[in-house]
C-alpha cells in the first residue's frame, strides 16, 4: 500500500509543533475537519464512539480504499472490551455515521469487514454551509 508523502514544508511544520512524536508523519498523522469535533454533540457521537471511528479514520489513506480495522485491534488500543467497540461501531452504523459492509476476502485471504465514512462525510460537509 502507497503511504502518502510530504513535503519537506509540511515535515517540518509537523516536526516543530509535535517535535520527535512527528518523526515519520506521513504515515503517522491523519487530517480530520475540525467540524466532526465542533459537532461532535450534534452527531450524537458519545466519547468512547469517537475515539473508535478515530481509530477506524485512522485506516483511511485513500478515498476508495476503506479502511477495516479489527475490533480487536481497536480495543487493544483504547484498552477496552472488543464488546465495547463492537457496540460502538453498531451505534456509529444506527445513527448514520459509518456503514458497515459485508465481510469479504482481502488479498491476504483474511476475512474483514469494511468500514465506509462516506455517511460522516456528507453529514459534515452539511455544516460547511
Amino acid at each position: 500500500m502507497n503511504e502518502p508523502t510530504m513535503t519537506v514544508k509540511e515535515d517540518y511544520a509537523l516536526t516543530k509543533k509535535w517535535g520527535t512524536a512527528a518523526r515519520g508523519a506521513a504515515s503517522g498523522f491523519q487530517m480530520i475537519p475540525d467540524r466532526l469535533f465542533k459537532h461532535q454533540k450534534d452527531l450524537k457521537i458519545d466519547n468512547t464512539s469517537m475515539v473508535v471511528l478515530l481509530n477506524v479514520l485512522m485506516h483511511w489513506w485513500e478515498a476508495d480504499n476503506l479502511p477495516h480495522p479489527g475490533a480487536n485491534i481497536i480495543a487493544k488500543r483504547m484498552g477496552v472490551d472488543k464488546r465495547t467497540v463492537e457496540r460502538s461501531l453498531k451505534k456509529l452504523e444506527d445513527d448514520g455515521i459509518i456503514v458497515r459492509l459485508a465481510r469479504e476476502q482481502d488479498k491476504r485471504g483474511q476475512s474483514v469487514r469494511r468500514i465506509d465514512p462516506s455517511k460522516l462525510v456528507r453529514r459534515l460537509e452539511k455544516y460547511a454551509m
